[in-house]
């Protein structure tokens, strides 16, 4: 299998680093990616930690030695095989007890050998060509092979007849030659017609293996360039989200400063009209001591005067705080909007960024089908390799043990003939 790297999968390399570095600067409390978002404790960005510790971001003791680590999903225990001894069926589910399963040692079969000479390589093989039966099939193939050792084990045989038949031998000898040269050449046609039938088998299910597999990398390229268009449409949307975002925050900036500006004139206006009134009030306890010590008429009319401008005085004023309100209850409204609208800005930016997230994620995973499904390629065109190796070996010992069969018929010819 080959290890590739591409541009996108440096870059995400480069990302988990960066984040590593920002956890241990921030003594493991900064816990967001590069975009200041919470990482996600079940996507794997960052880095492990040497002791073990904050490798979950929720759980921080998941992942360390002795500790149990629970599952996300409810295990599904499949059904065995009968226990030969008892006649019960077995579970993997049971704590107990044997597991009877003639399957579980496949891979490491394949693994210690690839040839034909392993039962479970041609299973595999079989089950992999679409076989409804690869059992039986594996079966019929080793027969085929079996028989073609036979046949040259008979040719021996032969060859040791017609050095008997060559020295003189009695007329029963040679019949039994002959009958035995005769069923002799019978098997050897019969194991050639099955090795030629068992290898063209092989070869037309790897075939078909191949162009399956080319299909299938064919169908995840035009999905990951697909997820590379979908990224691009992301970012795009991410940075027009970016930039309106940007303005929103100026025309709420813009408002808010002229709403404090507002509030800062209505609270000068409401200062000043309580200076007015406390002005009149002060204004009025003179007149009236005045008045109840007989000031002269002339000192109250000036106090009365006083207090006549002093009220038209808090009435412009009046009415300037009532202007004052108008205007600030108008700059609030607006800076209220404002903010509903930056709000709405920033939720758009969110979106766009978790929608860059998981466009980046599906580009990823298409990568990773991609190169899975080439990784298939070259495994069933090695199949493909080694099936046509196969069919033509077949076909070599096809020929031979036609031959075989064509001196046994011949060998026992002369053994009726002497």
């Amino acid at each position: 299998m080959t290890f590739r790297l591409n541009l996108d999968d440096i870059s995400r390399i480069l990302t988990s680093i960066q984040v590593a570095e920002r956890h241990v600067q921030s003594g493991y409390q900064d816990q967001t990616d590069l975009f200041g978002n919470p990482l996600n404790n079940l996507v794997p960005l960052g880095l492990r930690t040497v002791s073990g510790q904050y490798n979950n971001l929720v759980h921080p003791e998941y992942g360390s030695a002795d500790q149990f680590m629970p599952r996300l999903l409810t295990p599904t225990f499949q059904d065995a095989q009968i226990n030969p001894r008892t006649g019960q069926p077995t579970s993997y589910e049971q704590t107990s007890g044997s597991v009877y399963d003639s399957q579980p040692r496949t891979i490491s079969n394949l693994i210690s050998d690839q040839s034909a000479n392993n039962p479970a390589v041609l299973v595999a093989a079989f089950a992999t060509l679409g076989s409804t039966d690869p059992y039986a099939d594996a079966a019929t193939f080793t027969a085929a092979r079996q028989a073609a050792q036979d046949a040259a084990t008979a040719l021996q045989a032969l060859q040791a007849l017609q050095d008997t038949i060559g020295g003189g031998a009695d007329l029963p000898a040679l019949q039994a030659a002959y009958d035995a040269a005769a069923l002799q050449a019978s098997a050897d046609r019969t194991a050639a017609s099955n090795a030629q039938a068992a290898a063209d088998a092989i070869n037309d299910g790897a075939e078909a293996s191949l162009a399956t597999a080319q299909q299938n990398l064919t169908n995840a390229i035009a999905a990951e360039a697909a997820a590379d268009m979908a990224t691009s449409a992301a970012a795009a949307q991410l940075a027009a989200a970016q930039s309106a975002q940007a303005v929103a925050q100026g025309a709420y900036d813009a408002k808010l400063g002229a709403s404090n500006a507002a509030l800062a004139n209505l609270n000068a206006t409401n200062s000043l009209l309580t200076t007015s009134t406390e002005a009149i009030t002060a204004a009025q306890a003179i007149l009236a001591n005045l008045v109840a010590t007989n000031a002269s008429p002339a000192d109250i009319a000036a106090q009365e005067a006083l207090i006549a401008q002093l009220e038209a005085a808090k009435n412009l004023v009046t009415s300037l705080q009532t202007s004052a309100q108008a205007v600030y209850n108008q700059a609030a409204a607006e800076t209220a909007t404002a903010l509903t609208s930056l709000q709405g800005a920033q939720d758009v930016t969110a979106t766009a960024i978790n929608a860059v997230a998981a466009a980046a994620l599906a580009e990823t995973a298409a990568e990773s089908q991609v190169g899975a499904a080439q990784d298939a390629v070259d495994a069933a065109q090695a199949v493909l390799v080694q099936a046509n190796a196969d069919a033509a070996a077949a076909q070599q010992q096809a020929i031979i043990l036609d031959a075989t069969a064509g001196a046994s018929e011949a060998a026992a010819a002369d053994a009726l003939s002497a």
